[in-house]
């Protein structure tokens, strides 16, 4: 019921904020948004990571990261002065509530975010798409 509710909502040319399955929807026009609920990022616990040398993870449930060195995952909430200066410039372009729930990659003092800038040595695959068309019943056979 839940899910035709938005459904209806975003069929719709009205802006609405809604909560779903621990997901956040902001839709204004065109453009809907679906955003980690800070709240859920914090109930879920979702503890950092450490991979080694061409390792892979689904991290969080959105992002497959593969690494080539060692690297530790954690969510960007309290690292974010860490970042270089042009991925917290980057950052800006983040809607303030989805901020938090990024993945970065820590070393030492030091921490970048690969879904703002390429990162030497990993790289993230975005499954956020395929998994709520597979969750909605798009999906009739996987590959």
């Amino acid at each position: 019921d839940r899910l035709a509710r938005v459904m209806q909502h975003l069929a719709l040319d009205e802006p609405f904020i809604t909560t779903l399955a621990g997901a956040r929807i902001q839709a204004k026009g065109e453009r809907a948004l679906f955003m980690r609920e800070p709240g859920e990022l914090l109930r879920s616990g979702t503890p950092d990571q450490v991979l080694a040398p061409g390792e892979q993870t689904v991290w969080d449930g959105r992002f497959e990261i593969t690494t080539q060195r060692v690297t530790v995952i954690a969510p960007l909430t309290g690292h974010a002065a860490q970042l270089p200066p042009a991925q917290r410039a980057a950052l800006h372009d983040v809607p303030v509530r989805a901020r938090a729930a990024l993945p970065v990659v820590l070393d030492g003092d030091q921490a970048a975010c690969p879904l703002l800038e390429e990162t030497p040595g990993v790289s993230v695959r975005n499954l956020v798409r395929e998994r709520l068309l597979a969750a909605a019943g798009a999906v009739e056979r996987e590959p």
